[in-house]
């Protein structure tokens, strides 16, 4: 099923200015993919557009996938170097999965990408495919708290996986009909210093601009598992 896309298909009035700026600058490929959602594979200058066969005419989500190049090129992509610190901390590495790392690069790179989104004209609901799941349920919240704690004083660490990944989806969920203020104080109460780390995290990332010095993406994922290893290493995590 796979099959090379003209882009003249996925394009709408809305994004053609965004696609004639970045394929004057970058190898741009476009094809059809098996996948259920949108993609982009990037290796330095090329980049290639996966677009489920059967969603050509969602020129959203192609948008979105222009936007993740569109990060990159002005410098507001969440550094793909946050695995390499994370890494190098063993405190931090051994809660801190392979998924969790990609899904925290993607979501905060969310956050920045929304905001042009909308500029451009599309929808909330077009920003991305899961729009109405809710990424932070209570029935979620229920468990993660009863599941925290394996024993007194000893924190799960699939459990603090799961937190921080929750967080991430939340803060970076283009759905603003899911009360989700309320919601993250209930996450807020079951690890206060832990939301705390992921709260100033997400509130130095807002004030990260286009090329700036400080705070910068580099500086904000730097200090973000520079506090996430001082939180852990003063606590029982397994």
């Amino acid at each position: 099923m796979r099959r090379s896309l003209s882009v003249t298909e996925l394009l709408d009035g809305k994004n053609n200015a965004l696609w004639e700026s970045l394929s004057s600058i970058y190898s741009i490929e476009i094809v059809t993919t098996l996948d259920q959602f949108h993609s982009v594979y990037s290796i330095y200058n090329s980049h290639t557009i996966g677009v489920p066969y059967n969603q050509i005419s969602d020129t959203g989500g192609f948008t979105h996938e222009l936007l993740h190049i569109e990060m990159d090129r002005i410098g507001l992509a969440f550094p793909a170097g946050l695995k390499l610190l994370v890494l190098a901390k063993p405190n931090v590495s051994s809660f801190f999965s392979n998924d969790l790392l990609n899904h925290f690069i993607n979501s905060f790179a969310h956050i920045k990408m929304l905001p042009l989104f909308l500029q451009m004209g599309y929808t909330r609901k077009q920003f991305i495919s899961d729009y109405v799941q809710d990424k932070l349920s209570y029935s979620f919240l229920n468990e993660l708290k009863n599941s925290y704690f394996i024993k007194p004083g000893v924190i799960s660490g699939r459990s603090v996986d799961a937190f921080i990944g929750q967080f991430a989806s939340a803060v970076s969920c283009s759905n603003d009909t899911m009360n989700y203020p309320v919601k993250l104080e209930i996450l807020k109460s079951i690890d206060p210093s832990l939301y705390d780390v992921l709260d100033k995290t997400y509130k130095d990332w807002l004030e990260v601009k286009e090329n700036s010095i400080y705070p910068s993406p580099h500086t904000v994922s730097y200090e973000f598992v520079e506090n996430l290893d001082s939180w852990a290493s003063q606590r029982n995590i397994l």
